[in-house]
């Protein structure tokens, strides 16, 4: 059922821009266009990180998720938030063979719930967007896109 013209979801600009530059950019792999790419504003988080002992391995990435649950766990939605995006960077500089696609998802996913939490859907959108793009047709992304787009309906 298409949506009428009054009904219709304004997005961000930067929904837009993503959304607009299309796939064809992104390499295949195994007939699948999947990629990791970057979080904006993250450098000084992945920086304090490493400078309290971390480095670019397996072992940093789910140091990071730990945290990251530990403040999901006592509300600490902004800290947590902070954390995933961490072990997400983190993983992006993993060597190829280290990287297990899913895990990377599964950081965003839960950076998308954290949003949602404190009321910031449509960026919430925009993480879902990565989300689709490290893991495409993703059932979990499509189902928290759902939420987040009907929330934002309701909330106009």
């Amino acid at each position: 059922m298409a949506a009428s013209s009054s009904t219709a979801l304004a997005l961000s600009p930067a929904v837009q821009r993503h959304a607009a530059f299309g796939a064809s950019h992104i390499p295949q792999y195994r007939g699948v266009r999947r990629f990791l790419p970057q979080l904006c504003g993250v450098n000084d988080l992945v920086i304090d990180f490493m400078s309290q002992g971390a480095d670019y391995d397996i072992i940093s990435v789910e140091r990071a998720l730990h945290e990251g649950n530990e403040f999901f766990e006592r509300a600490e939605y902004l800290k947590a938030l902070d954390l995933y995006a961490v072990a997400y960077e983190i993983f992006r500089f993993l060597p190829a063979v280290d990287r297990y696609f899913p895990v990377a998802h599964d950081c965003i996913l839960r950076r998308m719930i954290c949003l949602s939490v404190i009321g910031r859907f449509e960026q919430g959108l925009e993480e879902s967007l990565i989300a689709l793009a490290v893991l495409p047709n993703s059932p979990a992304c499509y189902f928290f896109q759902g939420i987040l787009y009907s929330t934002i309906l309701l909330r106009k």
